[in-house]
């Protein structure tokens, strides 16, 4: 029996990272990675080339990569770099992949390499708008209608699909150039602006269709990214749906669409007319909730950078203190160091005609004076930060209860405005009820007839239509409320825990700096001549 020898496939462990990144490395880097190690997050170009990888995996520490080698494998998917959102050239050229996905958010990918694998379709490159060179030659691609789809690559010039089944086609340059009207390199080959000019020429009625679509689709995407934008600015503000309110009323509402057979002319005008009154204090109160919501922002804005101007004050005192300490210490420290038994490299700030003690002592005294004096310094900073952060917050509350007061009114009036449409709309059903009821129901419809034998079911949906909507109206105003109540106590809570953590940090770092000074004292002592 004769016996295969079978390469396993490698895995991609810490292990191989690790031996890869190392590789990478020359010079002063190398040394370093040998003795301490390289952190992963910090790599931004990485080879794992030539390794007889199947899947690609376990590169989640590699988040700054901007280059990636993965080509000569044998990897059927592309997977596991999603999270690589600073990708700007990957590599996988000669593997197995027979389909384009997983790239999504690599939105920052300018260069792409599938050379030799076995894809047959182009898709799932929509978000790669960046993209400015693209090899996917030596692939089964078949349809040249698929080049198409390149279309939409605004930034691409550099374009390699030789060696696809479609490359035969005698028709396929020219269709490339009539629909890549940036390209400058096919098959890395220039192309010359007549070769351009002709291919536009040759395929001019299907170029104005493809433009035409193109303007389609472009002011749909537009549109689609404003009402984005004007949701996320609306949720921001703790408006959210705000702006399709109405229609939720009566859109959704199924009560109130049996009653508009009861007389639907009368009614539509009657829901046009509540529309506009709705719609007005509706833009009312959005453009009094954004611009307090952007005032608010910039009270933010303003307290922070007071906190940074008092932080910076305070610090410039701190680091002066640190830095005469520092070098009396240096000073200090060589008398102790030479067995010194008064200190004689420095003088009395007090009177320098006095002698000083011993180093040791000296040197004990001028780090407790300077705890004394960092202490101090962080007191008075403490009770700046008191004193600014109580203010913002009674600044940012008192905005808050505005814009809590504004939006009270405004949804009082839409109720107002339910209850008014309501008593019409319930004047009208029941007015054309008694006239319809008492006519002849041979020609009415069975749903119509129906409504029209039951006069309690009627009034039922007139009620249940009503509490719907302002039931609808209240969970606006409780989803604005409660919004803006946790918002406000998330950033109120925020602005103190960030005093609190600082000052534990500072108390902290005070502490841990003098028993270090005195540990130093404690070493030269032990290694006086």
């Amino acid at each position: 029996m004769l016996a295969h020898n079978v390469v396993e496939p490698t895995v991609i462990d810490e292990d191989l990272l690790s031996k890869c990144v190392n590789e990478q490395a020359s010079g002063d880097a190398a040394e370093i990675a040998r003795k301490e190690g390289i952190d992963f997050h910090e790599v931004t170009s990485l080879r794992l080339d030539y390794k007889n990888i199947l899947k690609i995996e376990n590169l989640w520490q590699f988040d700054s990569l901007t280059k990636l080698q993965l080509d000569n494998n044998i990897i059927e998917r592309i997977e596991g770099i999603s999270h690589l959102r600073n990708l700007r050239w990957l590599d996988l050229s000669f593997n197995n992949i027979t389909v384009i996905e997983g790239l999504d958010s690599l939105t920052k990918l300018t260069d792409l390499s599938l050379l030799n694998n076995r894809i047959t379709k182009l898709e799932n490159m929509d978000k790669l708008v960046r993209l400015n060179v693209l090899s996917i030659g030596n692939n089964d691609i078949q349809d040249m209608a698929e080049l198409a789809y390149l279309s939409r690559f605004e930034n691409l010039r550099l374009l390699n699909v030789s060696g696809n089944p479609l490359c035969r086609n005698p028709e396929y340059r020219s269709f490339v150039l009539s629909r890549l009207r940036h390209l400058k390199y096919l098959d890395y080959r220039l192309i010359e602006g007549k070769a351009v000019a002709a291919a536009r020429e040759k395929y001019i009625d299907d170029m104005i269709a493809i433009e035409e679509e193109q303007k389609i689709v472009a002011k749909q995407e537009a549109e689609a990214l404003r009402r984005r934008e004007e949701d996320e600015r609306f949720a921001a503000a703790f408006l959210p749906g705000i702006q399709s309110l109405f229609e939720t009323l009566i859109g959704t509402d199924q009560d109130y669409q049996r009653l508009l057979m009861l007389g639907r002319e009368v009614l539509v005008d009657l829901q046009h007319q509540y529309r506009d009154k709705f719609d007005a204090v509706v833009r009312d109160l959005v453009a009094n909730v954004i611009a307090q919501h952007e005032a608010r922002a910039d009270e933010v804005a303003e307290y922070a950078e007071c906190l940074e101007d008092t932080m910076a004050t305070s610090d410039a005192q701190g680091r002066r203190l640190l830095d005469e300490f520092m070098h009396v210490k240096k000073l200090l420290l060589r008398d102790v160091m030479a067995g010194a038994p008064v200190a004689t490299s420095i003088t009395s700030a007090a009177d320098p005609a006095v002698p000083l003690g011993p180093p040791a002592e000296e040197l004990r005294t001028r780090i407790t004076q300077l705890s004394d004096d960092l202490l101090t310094a962080e007191l008075v900073l403490v009770e700046q930060f008191e004193d600014l952060a109580k203010e913002f917050e009674r600044n940012y509350l008192d905005m808050c209860n505005a814009v809590k007061e504004t939006a009270t009114a405004a949804f009082a009036r839409l109720r107002e405005l339910e209850n008014e449409h309501h008593e019409k709309v319930t004047e009208t059903v029941l007015a054309a009820f008694e006239r319809q009821a008492k006519g002849d129901m041979e020609d009415v419809d069975d749903a119509l007839r129906d409504l029209l034998r039951d006069k309690d079911a009627v009034n039922n949906h007139l009620t249940t239509s009503h509490d719907y909507h302002l039931s609808k109206i209240d969970a606006q105003e409780e989803a604005f409320s409660s919004g803006l109540a946790k918002s406000t106590d998330a950033i109120v809570g925020k602005v103190h825990q960030y005093e609190i953590d600082r000052n534990r940090d500072r108390l902290r770092e005070i502490v841990m700096f003098t028993e270090r000074c005195h540990q130093e004292i404690e070493l030269a002592e032990e290694n006086a001549a």
